[in-house]
């Protein structure tokens, strides 16, 4: 949530977030499954640290209590065992994190900042896939009022393991992709062949979208939509049930993107494509990014990172979580007509997604795309095969790994086309290991790199492609990039 209108959004929620708070009794033994406390766990970190800044010491100690109970679990300082009422451990654990800031303890008046800054810095150790988790369960602690259990811990992950959804997630079926009855949007798995929650289909050991919030809560985010100057066209991020858009609304922050869903049916073909755009409606002119895949989520953050601050928009594939559409690979879908798809033995002309696509990148000098693969596999700099030539970076900034690079196409062979030759020469110098794809109709793979080199070659096409769980290093590498091909930043980076 944004700065310029979360203390509103604080201060809207925070007299009916006290009162049922207060209606519980004092809480010299905190309940956390008290009506108060369970409407502000809810929050995301980042809302609850702004709470805690605003409501703190203003004469509600339950209040106080409660803020100060969910927090300390929050950073592991507590367990949920520990909240139980009628269980000492809040005042323990409020003395040690005072001993550990140097301060003298809860009456401190520096004591509500310390905590909320500690809340924030815990968060962002965590990473994307922790925080993912955490938005899902603070969201599902509505649950607890109807009595349904929280989730489990969340499980451990390491940014350098391969990413589970590249190796083992199969293609879904076209049927596979009406779906079942209800809203499961954000649910990832096939009805009929795994666990579900909630009426839907669940993959084992991924993250479930939450319930939805109350209506009081879903009022106070409509109206503080409304209140950031959104169009009526434009989704709450807040609200939404995707991972990946849970995941990062940290990223988003307070800048007003517009998120819309579009859908383009192909003749032919059983279910219509699904696509997700992010605008930035302050500065809309800038670069233009696609998303292919939907599993791929250090380039979503990277993405969102980028229109946040260098404007533009980005268009991403739904495709449940996983990395084809169907039977289809996104990236391998590029021809409107016979004779473009040829070549690559497309089973049929798509026309439709393929203008879809083009259509976005309208007007603008180069298009951008985000991709994510595995560590030491078929994409690396460390490629010289006729059609890609791999060139390693000349400057040092930490992105020397060969799974981090950029692609470049052209329809001329490496060396050939000067303009493309000084340009890599720029994209090295600033540190960033290049591909050079040399295209042709004989080698076309019909995807958009491809097909751009072929259908519009005076178009500059560039792949900012990172290794999966690499979201800070393909951060750094979409700031060279805009940096070299001239992007002002309008905001500070995520």
């Amino acid at each position: 949530m944004g700065r310029d209108w979360t203390n509103w959004l604080v201060r809207g929620a925070a007299m009916a977030l006290a009162a049922l708070v207060v209606a519980a009794g004092p809480a010299a033994a905190v309940n956390p499954q008290g009506a108060g406390c369970v409407a502000v766990d809810t929050l995301t970190d980042e809302d609850l640290s702004h709470i805690i800044r605003e409501l703190w010491g203003g004469g509600n100690s339950a209040m106080d209590e409660c803020l100060m109970a969910l927090a300390f679990e929050r950073v592991g300082l507590l367990e949920r065992a520990d909240l139980a009422p009628g269980v000492p451990a809040l005042s323990g654990a409020a003395a040690s994190f005072a001993q550990s800031q140097g301060i003298s303890g809860v009456d401190a008046p520096e004591f509500p900042t310390r905590l909320a800054d500690h809340l924030l810095a815990v968060r962002a150790e965590k990473g994307p896939q922790f925080q993912a988790f955490d938005e899902s369960r603070t969201a599902a602690g509505w649950a607890d009022v109807r009595g349904v259990a929280r989730q489990d811990d969340p499980p451990q992950f390491d940014e350098r393991a391969p990413d589970p959804a590249q190796a083992s997630i199969a293609a879904l079926p076209d049927t596979a992709q009406t779906p079942p009855p209800g809203d499961c949007t954000g649910y990832n798995g096939t009805l009929g062949t795994g666990p579900t929650l909630d009426g839907c289909p669940v993959n084992a050991g991924r993250i479930a979208a939450p319930p939805a919030p109350p209506p009081e809560i879903a009022i106070l985010r409509e109206e503080a939509r409304a209140l950031r100057g959104l169009p009526d066209r434009c989704l709450d991020l807040a609200s939404q049930r995707e991972p990946d858009v849970r995941a990062n609304l940290d990223v988003f922050g307070n800048a007003r993107i517009c998120m819309t869903r579009e859908s383009v049916s192909e003749r032919g073909r059983p279910a219509p494509w699904s696509f997700s755009v992010f605008e930035n409606l302050d500065a809309p002119d800038g670069p233009v990014w696609f998303l292919p895949h939907d599993n791929e989520n250090a380039a979503f953050t990277a993405a969102v990172h980028a229109i946040v601050r260098y404007g533009g928009k980005f268009v991403a594939v739904n495709a449940r979580e996983s990395r084809n559409f169907g039977p289809i690979d996104p990236n391998r879908n590029f021809g409107a007509t016979r004779d473009e798809r040829a070549a690559c033995r497309l089973r049929a002309p798509a026309p439709a997604y393929t203008q879809f696509v083009m259509r976005h990148f309208g007007g603008r000098r180069e298009a951008l795309t985000l991709h994510n693969n595995t560590n030491g596999g078929g994409v690396t700099a460390n490629v010289n095969n006729g059609k890609e030539t791999g060139l390693l970076a000349l400057t040092n900034v930490g992105l020397g790994d060969p799974d981090h690079l950029v692609y470049v196409t052209s329809d001329r062979r490496y060396g050939r086309d000067p303009a493309v030759s000084a340009e890599i020469e720029r994209l090295r110098r600033a540190g960033l290991n290049v591909v050079h794809e040399y295209v042709r109709p004989g080698n076309n793979d019909c995807s958009l790199s491809n097909y751009i080199a072929l259908k519009y070659p005076s178009m500059k096409y560039y792949n900012v492609e990172a290794q999966h769980r690499y979201s800070k290093a393909q951060r750094q590498m979409v700031d060279i990039m805009m940096q070299t091909l001239g992007y002002p930043a309008i905001a500070r980076g995520s």
